[in-house]
């Protein structure tokens, strides 16, 4: 996912990052917020405060993206999309 790419900054990129921690991908509380923000503007949708609590790995992002995105799942923008 082209957001998280851009926001990851300790990972390098042949690593897939989706199931590390957010710190362990370079983002604190903050970044994890740009990161949520970015996604809703982005794939016009909105993610709860209490659900973003709850992301511990960016799978869970992603998952949840997946799961909620206004044209259903396995929908997902490709990274051309997004970017």
């Amino acid at each position: 996912m082209a957001i998280l790419a851009a926001l990851a900054r300790q990972v390098p990129s042949d690593i897939d990052v989706l199931d590390l921690s957010w710190p362990t991908v370079g983002l604190d509380s903050l970044d994890l917020l740009e990161f949520a923000v970015r996604c809703e503007d982005e794939l016009a949708i909105t993610i709860p405060d209490a659900v973003l609590a709850r992301w511990a790995t960016p799978r869970q992002a992603v998952d949840y993206l997946e799961r909620n995105l206004p044209c259903g799942p396995g929908h997902m923008p490709t990274v051309d999309a997004v970017s």
